[in-house]
Parts: structure tokens; sequence; C-alpha cells
């Protein structure tokens, strides 16, 4: 059995390991609440910017929508014209084939 003077050192040493491992937890949950509460404090010039770029963000968001809609009317006008041009083009396409017909009938009455 160790004597009075061992446990009380060996006690001692328990104690300090005890004692050095909770300041270790208490130092850690310190940086942690820390870098919490940085996080979510804000300074008021970081608000004023945030409230600037919000505003920017919002007249460019407005903007891409103006474009947006421009861009979706001038496409709807191609594919409207693109529809004329293609019955057009079967018309032109009747039309020569009736040309050519009538000529080889004129030509051919004529001589």
């Amino acid at each position: 059995m160790p004597s009075i003077p061992d446990r009380m050192t060996s006690n001692a040493t328990n104690t300090d390991k005890n004692i050095v491992q909770r300041v270790d937890q208490v130092e850690s949950r310190l940086v942690d609440l820390t870098n919490s509460l940085a996080g979510s404090v804000e300074s008021p010039e970081l608000h004023q910017y945030k409230a600037e770029l919000l505003q920017r963000l919002r007249v460019i968001r407005d903007a891409m929508e103006c474009e947006r809609a421009q861009a979706e009317s001038t496409r709807n006008q191609c594919e409207q014209i693109t529809l004329e041009r293609d019955t057009l083009q079967k018309q032109v396409q009747k039309l020569s084939y009736r040309i050519h017909h009538l000529q080889q009938h004129v030509t051919v009455q004529g001589l």
C-alpha cells in the first residue's frame, strides 16, 4: 500500500490533470462562443454595405427582367417572321410551278 505522501501526490497529480482538462474545455467553449458571436454581430458599416449591395442587386435583377422580356418579344417576332417566310416560299414554289406549266403549254400551242 502506498504511503500517505505518495497517495497525496497521486491525488494532486490527478487533480492537476482534471483542472488542466477543465480549463482546456472552457477555453475551447470560449473560442466557439466568440466565433459564433463575431459572425452574428454586424458593424454599422457592414450593415450599410449589405444594404447598398442589396439595392444594386435589385437594380440588376430588374434590368435583367426587362431584358428578358425584350428578348422573349424579339424571339416571338423572329418565330412569326420565320413562319411568314416559310409560307411565302411555299406560295412562290406553287406559282413557279404554275408559271412553268403555263409556259410549256403556251410554247406548245404556239408551234
